[in-house]
């Protein structure tokens, strides 16, 4: 007996006893389709769904010769038309589908979008055929999601949380609007105990609503967040402050999802969290060891400091440090020679040689293999994940063999922060990694204004809080989170001070290593308030625009000025505002003044060829006794 096979979902297809069918037309196609959901229809009907703008005669004769061409393709009376006025499809024929299942079965339902009937079956110019089929798409569409909701809920019965997490997502992937999805998660996490998660979703709902549809959550998602913070007496103002994290929530499941490929087994790749000083990358290395079970792995973490960066195999002293407690605490064997040949350098394991030999390229070589075999031998028990926060610092011997230990072993990760300003110390680690495929960046950005004014709302006591407030904080913060939560406790504090000393420090390692001359160039550019070009500097220095070109290169390496492309203009800006007015208040008001009368004497001078392409600072307020410079926009031609 002949079978046929019809999928509708997702890439939909008609075999006949295992051989795809090709339809000669999408009309042949669309109309088979019709009649094996409809079971018959009447010609009048199929006309008017297929023809709908031909005359009736030639409707009719193109309806005959699509059923003909049907029959053709299938080699069989697969359409009938056992009364005139009407068409079936012939009862005799045994067909199986993929609907059938669906309708029939409680347990089958789709996931990840895979429940799209009839996908990319669209008719041209046939707007009765396209609204058939988008009707019965959003129908079967909301079963599958009435089915998700249903397994769920059971599973939750049967306290079976992790099968209903995995499901309770499908039912959201599906539509992220429907707030049963919603509710159902918030349930599972409180009662997995992971009540924060629970309420991080009900904001993150809460925001989604508001900007996509301009509403609040209903009543019922409402009621269960409340639920879960009286139950859990849990201050909404403090939940919040340790929620802030949850605008982080993309890059922690990436993370995530990336560790979890890892410890299956599955195509994975260490990572680097990028960003600028002050940005969260470590409070986000942080959460992904928060997050991460630790009875799938080890966890080394370690951190790497600036004045490290010459001692050879520092970070790895402090490796060897976490792998001996493993080591010690699951009883794992390692070679007496292994220790001895790594106390040579580093005393981890406690041999007592009292005299250690003078270390050469050979030794050192023998204590990297050695390092890489101890790697190996622990791996072999549990993977291994190494965590290690600021690894520009890491000394270049340090991260050759990391690279090495990475390119050849799968039981070892990586998650490493590095600062955008210190990436170029890590340059030839990066290239090499990612040619072989082998790392993925993770860049992290500032927070948007919304973000910002949601962070200030839930962090600033409501009696001081306004949009003014979180306004001022956006523009001076630029959405760095660092200056955000200094902002803040300023006002918390009444400390009226707008650069805190954790604030100078951290912007003072931004500023570390550099050359004497970009300094000076600095000291110049943080007059100018929106920008400067290198025809200035070039007038205020004397010294030629290719040489000026070579500092302004390792300023923007190190991510302490940056090309504003946006201005469409030949113009650097300092990527941070709080940079630029650090440099300008440290210098002395001697020299400050001294740069502002050269400025003066040259845009004197070359008043006939000023243009409006940068805009210099104003001098009102400045407390030097000099004369000032019109408050109106002074430009140089650049």
């Amino acid at each position: 007996m002949d079978i046929i096979n019809i999928k509708f979902f997702n890439n939909h297809s008609v075999s006949k006893n295992n051989e795809i069918i090709c339809f000669p037309y999408k009309k042949t196609e669309a109309l088979f389709y019709y009649l094996v959901i409809n079971k018959e229809a009447s010609r009048d009907e199929l006309v008017n769904l297929l023809w709908e703008d031909s005359k009736e005669c030639t409707a009719k004769k193109n309806l005959r010769n699509a059923m003909y061409q049907i029959r053709k393709v299938f080699d069989m009376d697969i359409i009938i038309s056992p009364k005139k006025s009407t068409v079936s499809i012939n009862s005799q024929i045994h067909i199986k589908t993929d609907l059938n299942n669906f309708l029939n079965k409680e347990d089958v339902y789709f996931e990840n979008g895979k429940c799209e009937f009839l996908k990319g079956l669209i008719l041209k110019n046939n707007e009765n055929f396209n609204w058939w089929i988008n009707n019965e798409r959003q129908k079967y569409k909301d079963m599958n999601i009435d089915k998700l909701y249903n397994k769920t809920k059971s599973l939750m019965k049967k306290r079976k949380y992790e099968d209903a997490l995995v499901c309770a997502k499908a039912f959201m992937n599906e539509d992220e609007f429907d707030e049963r999805a919603y509710r159902a998660l918030m349930n599972i996490y409180y009662e997995q105990g992971s009540f924060y998660k629970a309420i991080n979703l009900y904001y993150k709902l809460e925001k989604m609503l508001d900007s996509e549809l301009g509403i609040k959550p209903d009543d019922n998602t409402y009621k269960l967040y409340e639920k879960i913070l009286n139950e859990k007496n849990i201050s909404q103002i403090e939940l919040k402050k340790q929620s802030l994290f949850y605008y982080r929530d993309e890059e922690v499941k990436y993370i995530l999802d990336n560790h979890n490929k890892f410890i299956k087994g599955k195509d994975s790749k260490p990572i680097l969290i990028t960003g600028e000083f002050g940005i969260g990358k470590t409070k986000l290395k942080n959460e992904i060891i928060n997050n991460i079970n630790k009875k799938d792995c080890y966890i080394v973490d370690i951190t790497c400091y600036e004045g490290e960066r010459d001692s050879l195999l520092k970070p790895w002293n402090d490796i060897l440090i976490n792998l001996s407690k493993i080591i010690e605490d699951q009883k794992i064997y390692i070679p007496k020679s292994w220790k001895k040949n790594i106390d040579t350098i580093f005393p981890v394991f406690d041999i007592n040689y009292d005299n250690y030999e003078k270390l050469d390229m050979l030794k050192l070589e023998s204590i990297k293999n050695t390092i890489v075999n101890i790697v190996e031998k622990v791996s072999v028990h549990k993977k291994i994940v190494i965590l290690v926060d600021d690894i520009h610092w890491m000394d270049k011997t340090s991260i050759n063999l990391l690279e090495s230990l990475l390119i050849r072993q799968d039981n070892v990760s990586l998650i490493a922060t590095v600062r955008a300003s210190c990436e170029y110390n890590i340059d030839r680690f990066k290239n090499f990694m990612f040619k072989n495929e082998k790392l993925i960046n993770t860049r992290l950005k500032r927070f948007d204004q919304k973000q910002v004014y949601e962070i200030c709302k839930s962090k600033i006591s409501k009696y001081k809080f306004n949009k003014k407030i979180a306004d001022k904080i956006y523009k001076e913060s630029e959405g760095n989170i660092f200056f955000i939560n200094e902002i803040i406790d300023n006002i918390d504090n009444q400390n009226k001070g707008e650069i805190s000393d954790k604030s100078i420090q951290m912007i003072k390692s931004v500023l570390v290593d550099l050359s004497f001359e970009s300094i000076k160039i600095l000291d110049i550019a943080s007059i100018f308030l929106e920008g400067f070009n290198t025809n200035i500097l070039k007038l205020i220095t004397g010294k030629p625009e290719i040489e000026l070109i070579d500092f302004l290169d390792e300023l923007e390496r190190k991510n302490i000025i940056k090309e504003d492309v946006y201005s469409g203009k030949n113009k650097y800006v300092f990527t941070h505002n709080k940079l630029r007015k650090y440099i300008f208040n440290k210098q002395s008001n001697t020299k400050k003044r001294i740069i502002y009368e050269k400025i003066e004497y040259i845009f004197n001078k070359n008043s006939d060829n000023i243009k409006h392409d940068i805009l210099f600072s104003k001098l009102k307020g400045f407390n030097c006794n000099i004369k000032p410079i019109k408050e109106n926009n002074v430009v140089l031609k650049n």
